[in-house]
Protein backbone atom coordinates (compact mmCIF):
# COMPACT_ATOMS: atom_id res chain seq x y z
CA UNK A 1 0.00 0.00 0.00
CA UNK A 2 0.90 3.70 -0.99
CA UNK A 3 2.30 4.56 2.82
CA UNK A 4 0.77 8.10 2.37
CA UNK A 5 -2.77 6.76 2.33
CA UNK A 6 -3.07 5.62 5.78
CA UNK A 7 -2.12 9.03 6.72
CA UNK A 8 -4.43 10.59 3.81
CA UNK A 9 -7.46 8.54 5.47
CA UNK A 10 -6.68 9.81 9.42
CA UNK A 11 -6.46 13.26 7.46
CA UNK A 12 -9.98 13.61 6.30
CA UNK A 13 -11.43 11.78 9.86
CA UNK A 14 -9.32 14.52 11.98
CA UNK A 15 -10.20 17.30 9.49
CA UNK A 16 -14.06 16.65 9.47
CA UNK A 17 -14.28 16.42 13.52
CA UNK A 18 -13.84 20.05 12.70
CA UNK A 19 -17.09 20.25 10.90
CA UNK A 20 -18.73 23.80 11.76
CA UNK A 21 -21.25 24.71 9.80
CA UNK A 22 -22.14 28.37 9.81
CA UNK A 23 -18.82 29.60 11.23
CA UNK A 24 -16.52 31.87 9.88
CA UNK A 25 -13.70 29.76 7.68
CA UNK A 26 -10.18 30.00 8.33
CA UNK A 27 -8.49 28.64 5.14
CA UNK A 28 -5.65 25.85 5.39
CA UNK A 29 -2.94 26.86 4.62
CA UNK A 30 -3.63 30.34 7.38
CA UNK A 31 -4.18 27.49 9.68
CA UNK A 32 -0.74 25.99 8.69
CA UNK A 33 0.95 29.07 8.67
CA UNK A 34 -0.54 29.65 12.36
CA UNK A 35 1.10 26.41 13.11
CA UNK A 36 4.78 27.01 11.87
CA UNK A 37 5.13 30.45 12.76
CA UNK A 38 4.54 29.23 16.36
CA UNK A 39 7.01 27.02 16.04
CA UNK A 40 4.23 23.91 16.42
CA UNK A 41 6.04 22.28 12.74
CA UNK A 42 8.25 22.09 10.21
CA UNK A 43 8.17 23.42 6.73
CA UNK A 44 8.40 19.47 6.08
CA UNK A 45 5.49 18.90 7.91
CA UNK A 46 3.73 21.68 6.51
CA UNK A 47 4.44 21.27 3.18
CA UNK A 48 3.30 17.22 3.94
CA UNK A 49 0.16 18.23 5.30
CA UNK A 50 -0.94 20.35 2.25
CA UNK A 51 -0.22 17.90 -0.27
CA UNK A 52 -2.47 15.71 1.91
CA UNK A 53 -4.90 18.40 1.39
CA UNK A 54 -4.58 18.78 -2.55
CA UNK A 55 -4.95 14.68 -2.77
CA UNK A 56 -7.90 14.53 -0.88
CA UNK A 57 -9.69 17.33 -2.99
CA UNK A 58 -8.43 14.89 -6.17
CA UNK A 59 -9.85 12.07 -4.49
CA UNK A 60 -13.64 13.48 -3.28
CA UNK A 61 -15.79 14.30 -5.94
CA UNK A 62 -17.67 16.99 -4.04
CA UNK A 63 -14.55 18.84 -2.95
CA UNK A 64 -17.51 21.87 -1.25
CA UNK A 65 -17.59 19.94 2.03
CA UNK A 66 -13.29 21.15 2.25
CA UNK A 67 -14.10 24.82 2.01
CA UNK A 68 -17.74 25.07 3.53
CA UNK A 69 -17.64 22.77 6.56
CA UNK A 70 -14.59 22.91 8.32
CA UNK A 71 -13.22 25.34 10.39
CA UNK A 72 -9.54 25.48 10.86
CA UNK A 73 -10.01 28.29 13.52
CA UNK A 74 -11.24 25.82 16.52
CA UNK A 75 -8.51 24.63 18.72
CA UNK A 76 -10.31 21.09 18.20
CA UNK A 77 -9.29 21.36 14.50
CA UNK A 78 -5.97 22.98 14.66
CA UNK A 79 -4.72 19.77 17.01
CA UNK A 80 -5.96 17.58 14.51
CA UNK A 81 -3.73 19.11 11.98
CA UNK A 82 -1.09 19.28 14.06
CA UNK A 83 -1.05 15.94 15.31
CA UNK A 84 -1.74 15.03 11.53
CA UNK A 85 1.53 17.01 10.62
CA UNK A 86 3.34 14.42 13.06
CA UNK A 87 3.21 11.91 11.22
CA UNK A 88 5.38 12.97 8.83
CA UNK A 89 8.14 13.27 11.14
CA UNK A 90 7.35 10.47 13.79
CA UNK A 91 8.69 6.85 13.03
CA UNK A 92 6.04 4.61 13.02
CA UNK A 93 3.95 2.24 11.56
CA UNK A 94 0.60 2.93 9.49
CA UNK A 95 -2.45 0.84 9.34
CA UNK A 96 -5.21 1.45 7.28
CA UNK A 97 -6.94 4.53 9.98
CA UNK A 98 -4.43 4.92 11.80
CA UNK A 99 -0.72 5.88 13.11
CA UNK A 100 1.18 4.28 15.63
CA UNK A 101 4.62 5.95 16.65
CA UNK A 102 7.54 3.47 16.99
CA UNK A 103 7.82 3.57 21.08
CA UNK A 104 10.98 4.82 23.18
CA UNK A 105 12.12 4.94 26.26
CA UNK A 106 11.53 7.87 28.19
CA UNK A 107 14.44 10.37 29.11
CA UNK A 108 14.94 13.60 30.66
CA UNK A 109 15.67 15.18 27.55
CA UNK A 110 12.90 13.96 26.13
CA UNK A 111 10.67 15.30 29.15
CA UNK A 112 12.09 18.34 28.73
CA UNK A 113 11.90 18.35 24.43
CA UNK A 114 8.05 17.51 25.27
CA UNK A 115 7.42 20.05 28.00
CA UNK A 116 8.70 22.68 25.55
CA UNK A 117 6.28 21.42 22.99
CA UNK A 118 3.22 21.49 25.54
CA UNK A 119 3.97 25.07 26.62
CA UNK A 120 4.18 26.44 22.83
CA UNK A 121 0.61 25.08 22.23
CA UNK A 122 -0.46 26.96 25.42
CA UNK A 123 1.19 29.87 24.41
CA UNK A 124 -0.67 30.20 21.31
CA UNK A 125 -3.88 29.01 23.20
CA UNK A 126 -4.63 25.60 21.96
CA UNK A 127 -4.77 24.40 25.37
CA UNK A 128 -7.42 25.32 28.31
CA UNK A 129 -5.97 25.77 31.91
CA UNK A 130 -7.19 22.40 33.03
CA UNK A 131 -5.75 20.64 29.46
CA UNK A 132 -2.05 22.37 30.31
CA UNK A 133 -1.55 21.23 33.94
CA UNK A 134 -3.37 17.26 32.57
CA UNK A 135 -0.42 17.39 29.78
CA UNK A 136 2.19 19.03 31.92
CA UNK A 137 1.74 16.16 34.94
CA UNK A 138 1.52 13.46 32.35
CA UNK A 139 4.71 14.39 30.96
CA UNK A 140 6.37 14.04 34.34
CA UNK A 141 5.26 10.81 34.71
CA UNK A 142 6.76 9.93 31.41
CA UNK A 143 3.93 9.15 29.28
CA UNK A 144 4.41 10.49 26.33
CA UNK A 145 7.69 9.72 24.31
CA UNK A 146 7.16 12.00 21.03
CA UNK A 147 5.37 15.26 20.11
CA UNK A 148 2.82 13.36 18.26
CA UNK A 149 1.73 11.43 21.60
CA UNK A 150 1.60 14.62 23.35
CA UNK A 151 -0.44 16.04 20.36
CA UNK A 152 -2.68 13.73 20.26
CA UNK A 153 -3.89 13.16 23.78
CA UNK A 154 -4.37 17.08 23.65
CA UNK A 155 -6.27 16.90 20.45
CA UNK A 156 -8.50 13.98 21.69
CA UNK A 157 -9.06 16.25 25.19
CA UNK A 158 -10.34 19.26 23.47
CA UNK A 159 -12.48 17.35 21.49
CA UNK A 160 -14.25 16.50 24.46
CA UNK A 161 -13.67 19.40 26.03
CA UNK A 162 -15.98 20.99 23.35
CA UNK A 163 -18.54 18.31 23.14
CA UNK A 164 -19.27 18.98 26.91
CA UNK A 165 -20.37 22.69 26.55
CA UNK A 166 -23.47 22.65 27.17
CA UNK A 167 -25.01 23.39 23.76
CA UNK A 168 -23.89 19.83 22.84
CA UNK A 169 -24.42 17.77 26.38
CA UNK A 170 -27.79 19.15 27.07
CA UNK A 171 -29.86 16.76 24.36
CA UNK A 172 -27.54 14.00 25.53
CA UNK A 173 -28.53 15.01 29.70
CA UNK A 174 -31.94 15.80 28.72
CA UNK A 175 -32.32 11.81 27.63
CA UNK A 176 -30.82 10.58 30.77
CA UNK A 177 -33.03 12.56 32.44
CA UNK A 178 -36.26 11.49 30.94
CA UNK A 179 -35.29 7.92 30.88
CA UNK A 180 -34.27 7.85 34.49
CA UNK A 181 -30.85 7.16 34.11
CA UNK A 182 -29.95 11.04 36.55
CA UNK A 183 -32.02 12.47 39.10
CA UNK A 184 -33.23 15.89 39.20
CA UNK A 185 -30.54 17.25 41.24
CA UNK A 186 -27.54 15.22 39.45
CA UNK A 187 -29.31 16.78 36.12
CA UNK A 188 -28.89 20.10 37.80
CA UNK A 189 -25.37 20.04 39.06
CA UNK A 190 -23.84 17.77 35.25
CA UNK A 191 -25.25 21.20 33.08
CA UNK A 192 -24.30 23.71 35.88
CA UNK A 193 -20.42 22.57 35.47
CA UNK A 194 -20.81 22.48 32.20
CA UNK A 195 -22.29 25.75 31.74
CA UNK A 196 -19.26 26.75 34.01
CA UNK A 197 -16.70 24.97 31.47
CA UNK A 198 -15.71 22.68 34.55
CA UNK A 199 -16.21 19.30 32.57
CA UNK A 200 -13.18 18.30 30.77
CA UNK A 201 -13.38 14.34 30.02
CA UNK A 202 -16.40 12.11 29.32
CA UNK A 203 -15.10 9.72 31.71
CA UNK A 204 -16.76 12.59 34.60
CA UNK A 205 -20.12 11.88 33.47
CA UNK A 206 -20.66 8.62 34.79
CA UNK A 207 -20.18 9.88 38.68
CA UNK A 208 -23.60 11.55 38.26
CA UNK A 209 -25.42 8.75 37.22
CA UNK A 210 -27.54 6.19 38.79
CA UNK A 211 -26.55 2.40 39.66
CA UNK A 212 -23.17 2.99 38.11
CA UNK A 213 -19.44 2.45 39.61
CA UNK A 214 -16.25 4.23 37.83
CA UNK A 215 -13.73 1.53 37.53
CA UNK A 216 -10.18 3.11 37.72
CA UNK A 217 -7.66 -0.32 36.91
CA UNK A 218 -4.56 1.63 37.93
CA UNK A 219 -6.44 2.11 42.08
CA UNK A 220 -7.01 -1.48 42.20
CA UNK A 221 -4.03 -3.87 43.88
CA UNK A 222 -1.64 -4.65 41.91
CA UNK A 223 -1.68 -8.67 43.06
CA UNK A 224 -3.78 -11.18 41.10
CA UNK A 225 -6.28 -12.14 43.81
CA UNK A 226 -6.68 -8.32 46.09
CA UNK A 227 -7.18 -7.20 42.40
CA UNK A 228 -9.79 -9.21 41.63
CA UNK A 229 -11.38 -8.88 45.16
CA UNK A 230 -11.53 -5.43 44.71
CA UNK A 231 -12.85 -5.92 40.92
CA UNK A 232 -16.05 -7.95 42.12
CA UNK A 233 -16.78 -6.32 45.13
CA UNK A 234 -16.76 -2.78 43.87
CA UNK A 235 -18.89 -4.04 41.11
CA UNK A 236 -21.07 -5.62 43.35
CA UNK A 237 -22.17 -1.89 45.17
CA UNK A 238 -23.32 -1.01 41.69
CA UNK A 239 -27.23 -2.38 42.12
CA UNK A 240 -28.76 -3.06 45.57
CA UNK A 241 -28.86 -7.63 46.42
CA UNK A 242 -25.53 -7.68 44.70
CA UNK A 243 -23.50 -8.12 47.94
CA UNK A 244 -22.47 -11.42 48.38
CA UNK A 245 -21.00 -13.62 51.37
CA UNK A 246 -18.05 -15.16 49.48
CA UNK A 247 -15.96 -15.56 46.52
CA UNK A 248 -14.07 -18.44 44.87
CA UNK A 249 -11.87 -18.24 41.88
CA UNK A 250 -10.03 -21.02 39.24
CA UNK A 251 -7.92 -20.47 36.25
CA UNK A 252 -8.67 -23.20 33.87
CA UNK A 253 -7.92 -24.20 30.19
CA UNK A 254 -10.57 -23.56 27.67
CA UNK A 255 -10.61 -27.05 25.64
CA UNK A 256 -12.78 -25.75 22.81
CA UNK A 257 -10.33 -22.53 22.33
CA UNK A 258 -6.94 -24.25 22.41
CA UNK A 259 -5.16 -25.60 19.57
CA UNK A 260 -1.71 -27.07 19.62
CA UNK A 261 0.01 -24.04 19.28
CA UNK A 262 -2.30 -22.03 21.53
CA UNK A 263 -3.58 -22.26 24.95
CA UNK A 264 -6.41 -20.34 25.97
CA UNK A 265 -7.40 -20.00 30.06
CA UNK A 266 -10.45 -18.86 31.69
CA UNK A 267 -10.95 -17.35 35.27
CA UNK A 268 -14.32 -19.14 36.57
CA UNK A 269 -15.63 -17.20 38.92
CA UNK A 270 -18.21 -18.49 41.68
CA UNK A 271 -19.80 -16.23 44.16
CA UNK A 272 -22.10 -17.60 47.07
CA UNK A 273 -25.08 -15.54 48.45
CA UNK A 274 -27.71 -17.03 51.21
CA UNK A 275 -26.77 -20.85 50.11
CA UNK A 276 -27.16 -19.98 46.55
CA UNK A 277 -24.43 -20.60 43.61
CA UNK A 278 -23.60 -18.35 40.82
CA UNK A 279 -20.76 -19.20 38.37
CA UNK A 280 -19.41 -17.42 35.74
CA UNK A 281 -16.26 -18.44 32.97
CA UNK A 282 -14.63 -15.50 31.79
CA UNK A 283 -11.53 -15.50 29.29
CA UNK A 284 -8.97 -14.42 31.19
CA UNK A 285 -5.28 -14.97 29.03
CA UNK A 286 -3.89 -17.01 26.38
CA UNK A 287 -0.50 -18.10 25.66
CA UNK A 288 1.81 -19.55 22.96
CA UNK A 289 4.66 -21.77 23.67
CA UNK A 290 6.36 -20.02 26.64
CA UNK A 291 4.96 -16.67 25.53
CA UNK A 292 1.90 -14.84 27.17
CA UNK A 293 -0.35 -13.12 24.86
CA UNK A 294 -1.77 -10.44 26.93
CA UNK A 295 -2.16 -9.86 30.47
CA UNK A 296 -3.49 -12.02 32.70
CA UNK A 297 -5.63 -9.16 34.57
CA UNK A 298 -9.37 -7.82 33.96
CA UNK A 299 -11.15 -11.15 32.80
CA UNK A 300 -13.50 -10.74 29.52
CA UNK A 301 -17.35 -9.29 30.84
CA UNK A 302 -16.74 -10.75 34.49
CA UNK A 303 -19.35 -8.68 35.49
CA UNK A 304 -21.66 -10.95 33.25
CA UNK A 305 -21.95 -13.08 36.96
CA UNK A 306 -23.93 -10.58 38.59
CA UNK A 307 -26.84 -10.22 35.84
CA UNK A 308 -26.94 -13.97 36.60
CA UNK A 309 -27.93 -13.14 40.06
CA UNK A 310 -30.15 -10.28 38.51
CA UNK A 311 -31.65 -12.63 36.56
CA UNK A 312 -32.25 -15.01 39.53
CA UNK A 313 -34.08 -11.98 41.57
CA UNK A 314 -36.24 -11.31 38.94
CA UNK A 315 -35.16 -8.08 38.15
CA UNK A 316 -35.48 -5.87 34.99
CA UNK A 317 -31.85 -4.01 35.02
CA UNK A 318 -28.83 -5.51 33.99
CA UNK A 319 -25.18 -4.82 34.36
CA UNK A 320 -23.41 -3.01 31.65
CA UNK A 321 -20.09 -1.71 30.85
CA UNK A 322 -19.70 1.45 29.66
CA UNK A 323 -15.72 1.48 27.60
CA UNK A 324 -13.50 4.08 28.07
CA UNK A 325 -10.31 3.38 27.61
CA UNK A 326 -7.82 0.02 28.36
CA UNK A 327 -7.24 1.43 32.11
CA UNK A 328 -10.55 3.18 32.83
CA UNK A 329 -14.31 1.85 32.61
CA UNK A 330 -18.02 2.57 34.24
CA UNK A 331 -20.55 -0.59 35.21
CA UNK A 332 -23.92 1.07 35.45
CA UNK A 333 -26.89 -1.13 35.67
CA UNK A 334 -30.30 -0.26 33.02
CA UNK A 335 -33.66 -1.47 32.20
CA UNK A 336 -33.73 -2.72 28.60
CA UNK A 337 -35.80 0.25 28.18
CA UNK A 338 -32.74 2.92 29.16
CA UNK A 339 -30.46 1.10 27.28
CA UNK A 340 -32.01 1.49 23.86
CA UNK A 341 -32.08 5.37 24.61
CA UNK A 342 -28.93 5.42 26.44
CA UNK A 343 -26.40 5.44 23.47
CA UNK A 344 -26.51 8.88 22.52
CA UNK A 345 -23.61 10.24 20.22
CA UNK A 346 -22.78 13.46 20.73
CA UNK A 347 -22.20 14.68 17.09
CA UNK A 348 -24.46 12.57 15.12
CA UNK A 349 -21.48 9.96 13.49
CA UNK A 350 -18.28 10.53 14.81
CA UNK A 351 -18.07 9.76 18.76
CA UNK A 352 -20.03 9.05 21.74
CA UNK A 353 -20.04 10.44 25.67
CA UNK A 354 -20.65 6.77 26.33
CA UNK A 355 -20.12 3.35 24.58
CA UNK A 356 -22.10 0.85 26.50
CA UNK A 357 -22.17 -3.03 26.06
CA UNK A 358 -25.40 -4.73 24.74
CA UNK A 359 -26.47 -7.39 27.57
CA UNK A 360 -28.94 -9.86 27.49
CA UNK A 361 -31.38 -7.60 29.50
CA UNK A 362 -35.04 -9.24 28.54
CA UNK A 363 -34.31 -12.90 30.13
CA UNK A 364 -35.84 -13.93 33.30
CA UNK A 365 -34.22 -17.36 33.44
CA UNK A 366 -34.04 -18.04 37.12
CA UNK A 367 -31.64 -21.01 39.18
CA UNK A 368 -34.70 -22.92 39.80
CA UNK A 369 -36.24 -22.64 36.05
CA UNK A 370 -32.78 -23.83 35.00
CA UNK A 371 -33.06 -26.74 37.23
CA UNK A 372 -36.50 -27.57 36.56
CA UNK A 373 -35.62 -27.17 32.51
CA UNK A 374 -32.90 -29.63 33.22
CA UNK A 375 -35.29 -32.29 34.61
CA UNK A 376 -37.45 -31.98 31.76
CA UNK A 377 -34.95 -32.84 29.32
CA UNK A 378 -33.38 -35.55 30.85
CA UNK A 379 -37.13 -36.83 31.36
CA UNK A 380 -38.27 -36.56 27.91
CA UNK A 381 -34.86 -38.20 26.44
CA UNK A 382 -33.25 -35.22 25.27
CA UNK A 383 -29.86 -36.67 27.52
CA UNK A 384 -30.49 -40.41 27.39
CA UNK A 385 -27.10 -40.51 24.81
CA UNK A 386 -25.14 -39.02 27.05
CA UNK A 387 -23.08 -41.23 29.80
CA UNK A 388 -22.54 -39.58 33.65
CA UNK A 389 -19.63 -37.89 32.88
CA UNK A 390 -20.64 -36.15 29.56
CA UNK A 391 -23.60 -34.52 31.61
CA UNK A 392 -21.25 -34.15 34.80
CA UNK A 393 -19.22 -32.25 31.65
CA UNK A 394 -22.28 -30.55 30.47
CA UNK A 395 -23.01 -29.66 33.85
CA UNK A 396 -20.00 -27.93 34.53
CA UNK A 397 -20.10 -25.47 30.90
CA UNK A 398 -23.68 -24.66 32.04
CA UNK A 399 -22.65 -23.46 35.72
CA UNK A 400 -19.85 -20.78 34.15
CA UNK A 401 -22.32 -19.66 31.62
CA UNK A 402 -24.82 -16.81 30.90
CA UNK A 403 -27.79 -17.88 30.15
CA UNK A 404 -30.36 -15.52 28.38
CA UNK A 405 -32.31 -18.46 26.98
CA UNK A 406 -33.48 -22.21 27.58
CA UNK A 407 -31.59 -22.95 24.12
CA UNK A 408 -28.41 -21.73 25.92
CA UNK A 409 -28.73 -24.51 28.58
CA UNK A 410 -29.25 -27.53 25.55
CA UNK A 411 -25.92 -25.75 24.06
CA UNK A 412 -23.96 -26.40 27.36
CA UNK A 413 -24.33 -30.40 26.32
CA UNK A 414 -22.96 -32.45 23.99
CA UNK A 415 -24.54 -33.46 20.76
CA UNK A 416 -28.01 -32.16 21.62
CA UNK A 417 -27.73 -28.70 19.32
CA UNK A 418 -26.33 -28.28 16.05
CA UNK A 419 -25.07 -24.66 15.50
CA UNK A 420 -23.05 -23.15 13.10
CA UNK A 421 -22.26 -19.33 12.02
CA UNK A 422 -22.99 -19.63 7.88
CA UNK A 423 -19.93 -17.62 7.52
CA UNK A 424 -18.16 -21.06 8.28
CA UNK A 425 -15.26 -21.28 6.37
CA UNK A 426 -13.28 -23.20 3.69
CA UNK A 427 -12.33 -26.46 5.52
CA UNK A 428 -12.54 -29.32 3.34
CA UNK A 429 -14.64 -31.67 4.34
CA UNK A 430 -16.70 -29.44 6.16
CA UNK A 431 -20.28 -30.20 4.66
CA UNK A 432 -19.54 -34.06 5.23
CA UNK A 433 -18.87 -33.11 8.71
CA UNK A 434 -21.94 -31.27 9.36
CA UNK A 435 -23.90 -34.27 8.04
CA UNK A 436 -22.14 -36.02 10.51
CA UNK A 437 -22.95 -34.23 13.18
CA UNK A 438 -26.91 -33.51 12.90
CA UNK A 439 -26.83 -37.47 12.53
CA UNK A 440 -25.40 -37.25 16.08
CA UNK A 441 -27.70 -34.88 17.72
CA UNK A 442 -30.73 -37.01 16.20
CA UNK A 443 -30.13 -39.99 18.30
CA UNK A 444 -30.82 -42.43 15.51
CA UNK A 445 -33.71 -40.40 13.98
CA UNK A 446 -31.65 -39.13 10.65
CA UNK A 447 -29.12 -42.01 9.13
CA UNK A 448 -27.26 -40.87 6.17
CA UNK A 449 -24.67 -42.93 4.26
CA UNK A 450 -22.25 -42.44 1.48
CA UNK A 451 -22.33 -39.15 2.04
CA UNK A 452 -20.68 -37.23 -0.80
CA UNK A 453 -18.40 -33.42 -0.18
CA UNK A 454 -17.01 -32.66 -3.39
CA UNK A 455 -16.12 -29.20 -1.79
CA UNK A 456 -12.83 -27.73 -2.57
CA UNK A 457 -11.55 -23.84 -2.51
CA UNK A 458 -10.74 -23.86 -5.99
CA UNK A 459 -13.53 -24.66 -7.36
CA UNK A 460 -17.02 -22.65 -6.57
CA UNK A 461 -19.62 -25.34 -7.74
CA UNK A 462 -19.35 -28.93 -6.41
CA UNK A 463 -21.21 -31.99 -5.66
CA UNK A 464 -23.26 -32.77 -2.41
CA UNK A 465 -25.35 -35.50 -0.85
CA UNK A 466 -25.84 -38.42 0.71
CA UNK A 467 -28.28 -41.53 0.68
CA UNK A 468 -31.19 -41.92 3.45
CA UNK A 469 -33.27 -45.17 3.60
CA UNK A 470 -31.75 -46.49 0.19
CA UNK A 471 -33.00 -43.23 -1.29
CA UNK A 472 -30.21 -41.12 -2.85
CA UNK A 473 -30.33 -36.96 -2.20
CA UNK A 474 -27.98 -34.87 -4.45
CA UNK A 475 -27.23 -31.59 -5.00
CA UNK A 476 -25.14 -28.74 -6.68
CA UNK A 477 -24.00 -26.64 -4.13
CA UNK A 478 -22.06 -23.13 -5.37
CA UNK A 479 -20.02 -21.64 -2.66
CA UNK A 480 -17.15 -18.56 -4.25
CA UNK A 481 -16.50 -17.22 -0.82
CA UNK A 482 -16.62 -18.21 2.99
CA UNK A 483 -20.38 -17.87 2.83
CA UNK A 484 -21.90 -22.06 3.09
CA UNK A 485 -24.54 -22.75 0.78
CA UNK A 486 -27.92 -23.32 2.81
CA UNK A 487 -28.82 -25.70 0.21
CA UNK A 488 -27.22 -28.36 1.83
CA UNK A 489 -29.58 -27.86 5.06
CA UNK A 490 -32.37 -27.67 2.80
CA UNK A 491 -31.44 -31.05 0.89
CA UNK A 492 -31.30 -32.22 4.51
CA UNK A 493 -34.45 -31.33 5.77
CA UNK A 494 -36.47 -32.93 2.70
CA UNK A 495 -34.91 -35.59 2.89
CA UNK A 496 -35.51 -35.58 6.74
CA UNK A 497 -39.02 -35.38 6.19
CA UNK A 498 -39.78 -37.69 3.37
CA UNK A 499 -38.42 -40.34 5.26
CA UNK A 500 -38.71 -39.89 8.92
CA UNK A 501 -42.23 -40.33 10.66
CA UNK A 502 -41.47 -39.66 14.38
CA UNK A 503 -39.08 -36.66 14.71
CA UNK A 504 -37.62 -33.58 12.95
CA UNK A 505 -35.14 -30.87 13.24
CA UNK A 506 -36.72 -28.38 14.37
CA UNK A 507 -34.62 -24.65 14.46
CA UNK A 508 -34.44 -22.74 17.67
CA UNK A 509 -33.67 -18.86 18.84
CA UNK A 510 -31.25 -17.52 18.56
CA UNK A 511 -29.13 -18.14 15.77
CA UNK A 512 -26.23 -16.55 13.54
CA UNK A 513 -26.81 -19.20 10.90
CA UNK A 514 -28.52 -22.69 11.43
CA UNK A 515 -29.21 -23.80 15.24
CA UNK A 516 -31.54 -26.77 15.20
CA UNK A 517 -32.49 -29.39 17.28
CA UNK A 518 -33.89 -33.02 16.94
CA UNK A 519 -37.07 -33.52 18.20
CA UNK A 520 -40.12 -36.04 17.98
CA UNK A 521 -43.43 -34.90 17.22
CA UNK A 522 -44.50 -35.90 21.19
CA UNK A 523 -40.71 -34.09 22.58
CA UNK A 524 -41.65 -30.68 20.73
CA UNK A 525 -45.61 -30.84 22.07
CA UNK A 526 -44.12 -30.97 25.45
CA UNK A 527 -41.35 -28.63 25.21
CA UNK A 528 -43.87 -25.91 23.00
CA UNK A 529 -46.69 -25.82 25.43
CA UNK A 530 -44.26 -25.11 28.71
CA UNK A 531 -42.58 -22.28 27.31
CA UNK A 532 -38.65 -24.70 27.66
CA UNK A 533 -37.65 -24.21 24.94
CA UNK A 534 -37.68 -20.91 22.21
CA UNK A 535 -38.36 -22.31 18.22
CA UNK A 536 -38.65 -18.45 17.15
CA UNK A 537 -37.87 -14.84 18.55
CA UNK A 538 -39.81 -14.50 21.87
CA UNK A 539 -40.68 -11.07 20.98
CA UNK A 540 -42.40 -12.80 17.23
CA UNK A 541 -45.74 -14.42 17.51
CA UNK A 542 -45.44 -18.45 18.01
CA UNK A 543 -47.08 -20.80 15.56
CA UNK A 544 -47.90 -23.97 17.44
Amino acid sequence: MNPIIPRLIGFSLAIFLGYAPGLAQTSLPAALDRLETSHLITAYEKGMVQRQYDQLQQRLKDTSILHTKIDYSRNETLLGLLTQAKTFSTPGTSSIFHFSPLPRAVTPAIKAWIDTFIRKMDAVGLLSGWGKDELLTLNGQGRFDWEITAASWAYHTANEEYFLRPEWLKPFADSLHEFNVITDANYHLLMERSARGDLHRYTEIPAYLDFCTNIDLRALPADSIPFLDSLYARTARTFPGLQYDSIKYKVAKDTKESFPDFDSYNLNTTIWKKGKAFSYSAFYYASSGNRMLGRARLPERYYIIFNKMLADMDSPYRLHQATDDSSHFAIIALTKRQFKNFNWMHDGALGSYMMVSYEGDANNITQENITAALRAYDSIGLFSHLTRAEKDSGMTELDGKEINHYSDILKCFKNVVFDIDMKYGVDTGMYRQFTMDLALISRGGFRPQKIVDGYNWKRTDFAYGFTLGKRPYLVTLHQPGKYLDPAFWELIVKAERENDTKGRFYDIYPTDGITTVYLTRAQYAFLHSRHLLEFTDPGEQVTP
